[in-house]
């Protein structure tokens, strides 16, 4: 048997879709051929990937089937029972998730050997390889540069945008979010918007949720731009975490999906308690009042 793979969507953006198209030949033009099978090990060639469809009866022949299976821990596409007249011939696709956040590049993807029985024997053909070329998209990375931070008190949330050097063009129309409010109900972004802050065009816009749009860069290039945040006073002392949106942009034309940027915001603060320990007390008598002062930050 002979078996061949084309990824039809080729290039394809980080985060996106890929279709496999897989091909069976009986290349034999006097005998059927039976129990067709091969595998197609998806972790090794990209970690993270899943198959998002694809899993069918029939695609080649009475009784065949594709789908996965999970072999220590590895995911394969799996066509069995594969069957084939003398001669004929057979196509079927799967569809591939590539992970957001995937670095770009060109990765070979290999399946193992095809076999199919052939008038009584096993017969064992050799694995189908194509190449897809991942796209990359910018990475994003965020920290807030002056925590912790009073309840009341500004601090300053910086971001900073960077496009592998490698990349085949400039990344156009960098764009995420993020949700202050969700971190600490009030938080919100002062001196908005700020324009050109990652490239002509770009701004960054909004007061509890922030939004980038318009950026651009270059292969290799960067930027970094600061956001000041009003905390508010009745924050409450802690670490809260605060992740934006995935990162997206536009590669050659290509839309790609990068992961999100997070970082902790930590609000520093007292705690004041008091407590009459021997209560109740017989008119008369002293009795002991404690006062706490808790410093909750664990680092200033």
């Amino acid at each position: 048997p002979g078996l061949t793979k084309t990824f039809l969507t080729n290039p394809v953006g980080a985060g996106g879709t890929t279709q496999i198209e897989f091909t069976v030949v009986n290349n034999s033009s006097t005998s059927a051929a039976s129990d067709i099978t091969f595998n197609d090990n998806i972790t090794q060639f990209l970690s993270g990937a899943t198959v998002t469809s694809g899993f069918q009866t029939g695609v080649c022949g009475a009784g065949s089937s594709l789908g996965t299976q999970v072999i220590s821990a590895e995911t394969y596409i799996v066509l069995s029972g594969g069957n084939l007249a003398a001669g004929a011939s057979c196509t079927f696709t799967a569809d591939l998730q590539i992970p957001e956040g995937q670095v770009g590049g060109p990765a070979v993807n290999a399946t193992g050997n095809i076999s199919a029985t052939i008038d009584g024997t096993t017969q064992v053909g050799n694995p189908a390889s194509d190449t897809l070329t991942v796209v990359g998209a910018p990475t994003l990375q965020k920290q807030f540069t002056d925590d912790p931070v009073q309840p009341g008190a500004t601090v300053t949330l910086e971001f900073t945008l960077s496009h592998d050097a490698a990349a085949t063009g400039d990344a156009t129309g960098i764009t995420f979010t993020d949700d202050l409010d969700a971190v600490v109900t009030g938080l919100v972004a002062t001196g908005l918007p700020a324009s050109n802050v990652c490239g002509a065009g770009s701004q960054i816009s909004g007061t509890g949720v922030l939004t980038l749009t318009g950026a651009t860069l270059a292969p290799g290039a960067s930027c970094t731009f600061p956001v000041t945040l009003q905390v508010p006073a009745g924050a409450l002392p802690g670490s809260y975490t605060n992740s934006t949106s995935n990162v997206s942009a536009t590669v050659d034309g290509v839309t790609t999906v990068g992961s999100f940027g997070t970082d902790q915001l930590d609000v520093t603060g007292l705690n004041f308690s008091k407590q009459f320990i021997d209560s109740p007390v017989i008119a008369g008598a002293t009795t002991t009042l404690r006062f706490t002062i808790e410093n909750t930050s664990a680092s200033s």
